[in-house]
């Protein structure tokens, strides 16, 4: 019953929103952007085609056929029947679909509504959701040679500064650099 539930309906759900949010609402032309600015050449054809019409579709059908297979073979367990000497099958009872079905919304139910309650501004997640930006409040050593366009002079491992006694830590070009084992 968890595997049938939990697991496979709510993927199948989850992966036919996001074929449809990044086709459609995200947009096919700037998902390619982003990928042909990540690899450095655009998708073709058929990847375009297949994230647009190809995958919804068949994700789509898959989940009209489970809903429908469930609906008209309800699923059932093997009860032992001791004066039979064998066991038989036995329609989950009233109670038990009531937790599958708590098990299918829990899984993908939070998708729907955290898009609402950010769509709506129903509680304010950033300052102002359509303008929200990822910051880079501190930098390491090693992703310096990755920051364009910005001059680091030196490199703090601490916010306030403390690090800078004299002596002690690595001379890196540009600044210095320490590092310290906490136990």
């Amino acid at each position: 019953m968890f595997d049938t539930f939990a697991g496979s309906m709510g993927l199948i759900v989850i992966a036919f929103f996001e074929t449809i949010v990044i086709s459609y609402v995200y947009g096919h032309k700037r998902f390619s952007d982003d990928i042909e600015r990540m690899i450095g050449e655009r998708p073709g054809i058929y990847w375009q085609a297949t994230w647009r019409f190809i995958s919804p579709i068949t994700i789509l059908s898959i989940v009209v056929a489970s809903v429908y297979y469930r609906a008209t073979n309800p699923p059932d367990y093997p009860a032992w029947k001791a004066e039979l000497g064998q066991s038989e099958k036995e329609p989950y009872p009233g109670w038990a679909m009531f937790v599958c079905l708590a098990l299918l919304m829990g899984g993908f139910l939070p998708i729907p509504i955290v898009y609402l309650m950010r769509r709506f501004q129903c509680v304010r997640f950033d300052s102002d959701i359509h303008q929200a930006s990822i910051k880079r409040v501190e930098t390491t050593i090693s992703t310096q040679g990755m920051i364009k366009g910005e001059e680091l002079e030196e490199y703090h491992d601490s916010p306030t500064g403390e690090d800078d006694d004299e002596g002690s830590g690595l001379n890196v070009s540009g600044g210095k650099f320490r590092m310290e084992v906490i136990d």
